[in-house]
């Protein structure tokens, strides 16, 4: 009777523990991440994400994730991004992303990569429309060592009182 009272417990908080994950996502549209071969990041290198179709006009949130290793060196990294929408520029900002290397090193024992995210531009997205991302980075060396993966993230919001970047 013991054995089947833990086993029904931690099946109730891995239940618990799925449900709190899943809920925290209940604003996200989009987020992906593309790998950097050999983590070499050239700035000619673009990396292309595909946002899906809106079904309605909205402003969304975007940020980009940085997976870096141990041989990325500098603090900061400046990302170009490029909004399209039926392949014509619609805007451009420009996310620079700070590489927290307080934590960063100390991290690295256990695990190869370390995340760090940019802050936040508005995007604005009309109903029936495709919009594609660009994204460069803006560094004076060239190539990047040490970027292993750029991503993005686009979340629902309303965009009152926020900073509009992109629109």
């Amino acid at each position: 009777m013991k054995k089947f009272l833990l086993t029904f417990r931690n099946i109730l908080l891995g239940c618990l523990g799925t449900f709190l994950l899943l809920s925290c996502q209940d604003g996200l549209y989009y987020t992906a991440y593309q790998p950097i071969p050999q983590s070499l990041w050239d700035s000619r290198d673009t990396l292309v994400y595909t946002l899906p179709v809106a079904d309605r006009d909205m402003d969304v949130l975007l940020s980009v994730g940085v997976r870096s290793t141990d041989a990325y060196q500098y603090e900061n990294l400046l990302v170009m991004v490029e909004q399209q929408c039926d392949q014509h520029k619609v805007a451009s900002c420009r996310l620079p992303i700070t590489i927290h290397d307080d934590g960063r090193y100390a991290h690295r024992h256990s695990t190869p990569l370390a995340d760090d995210y940019s802050g936040v531009s508005v995007i604005h997205l009309k109903k029936g429309k495709a919009y594609t991302l660009r994204l460069t980075h803006r560094m004076k060396l060239n190539p990047l060592t040490g970027i292993s993966e750029v991503g993005v993230f686009v979340e629902q919001t309303h965009s009152e009182g926020l900073p509009t970047m992109m629109r």
